[in-house]
């Protein structure tokens, strides 16, 4: 039998695999194109798309689901994109792009056993209180072999951001304090962050100086030894938590799906796919 140990390390290594496999379709030409050609704006395409699997729900369910953006980034977007274009419609734009900007780099060939593992895996993944994950565990899966392990990854991906957003809450971090402290701890910039989740200065600005007088921040852009601990324990929580559904994948199989990822993603971080960010 598989340790915990081990499988939370082989889904770990996993996850972070198959999310550089999922992320091209928030930044590939592709994807902001068949947005475009709905009338939607890039910001607006994110949000539809990525909760196009619950239909055309308000902003609050949005705001719920992905915890970490302001909800006035939100509103701008939601509803308003469901009077452009349909859910049906954004997410055949979504498929549309990322299947586009990933057959740049792979064939089907390269990632059909992959995509086939991966819905292995994706089949013993539960969705019960995992709201996100359960949306797109909803959809159908495509036929294409590069589409499938787009969706498999997205899948696995939401799958363990609704496990960290309940490791957030059980933690009593606020929605704005988990971007700043991950954006520190990622080392990574947090002008980016606040611009990326929409949060207004004020608030931003508020979450710093909160930080720093409960201890978790030693300054604008670093850790205290407590705010390394705690984002420590909560990725730890969220691996624990990610766990589930692997016991009857087995660490074996994990092995072997990270073995064909791992040249899959190092073609993939050699392209012009991803962002500069994400390559090398």
């Amino acid at each position: 039998m598989d340790s915990n140990e081990e499988l939370a390390s082989v889904a770990r290594d996993c996850w972070q695999l198959l999310d550089l496999l999922h992320i091209p379709v928030y930044f590939a030409k592709e994807a902001a194109e068949e947005f475009g050609k709905l009338g939607l704006e890039p910001r607006a395409g994110y949000f539809a798309s990525r909760a196009g699997g619950f239909g055309a729900v308000g902003a609050p369910v949005i705001a719920a689901t992905f915890y970490t953006f302001s909800t006035e980034v939100i509103e701008a977007a939601i509803p308003a994109a469901w009077r452009v274009a349909s859910p049906e419609q954004v997410l055949a734009a979504r498929y549309r792009g990322v299947g586009a900007s990933l057959r740049r780099v792979f064939t089907d060939e390269q990632v059909r056993e992959a995509a086939g593992l991966v819905r292995e895996l994706a089949a013993g993944l539960n969705p019960r209180g995992r709201a996100l994950f359960g949306a797109h565990a909803g959809l159908d899966w495509p036929e294409d072999p590069v589409l499938a392990l787009w969706h498999g990854a997205t899948l696995v991906r939401e799958h363990r951001g609704d496990g960290h957003i309940a490791a957030l809450l059980a933690n009593r971090m606020s929605p704005v304090d988990a971007c700043i402290t991950a954006a520190v701890h990622k080392e990574q910039s947090l002008h980016f962050h606040q611009k990326l989740h929409g949060w207004p200065d004020e608030e931003w600005q508020a979450g710093i100086h909160g930080l720093i007088d409960n201890g978790l921040l030693a300054a604008e852009s670093e850790l205290t030894e407590r705010g390394t601990a705690l984002r420590d324990s909560l990725e730890q929580r969220t691996d624990e938590l990610a766990t589930e559904g692997w016991e009857s994948f087995g660490a074996e199989a994990g092995r072997r799906l990270r073995g064909l990822l791992e040249p899959l993603v190092a073609e993939l971080r050699a392209s012009e796919v991803l962002p500069k960010a994400f390559r090398g």
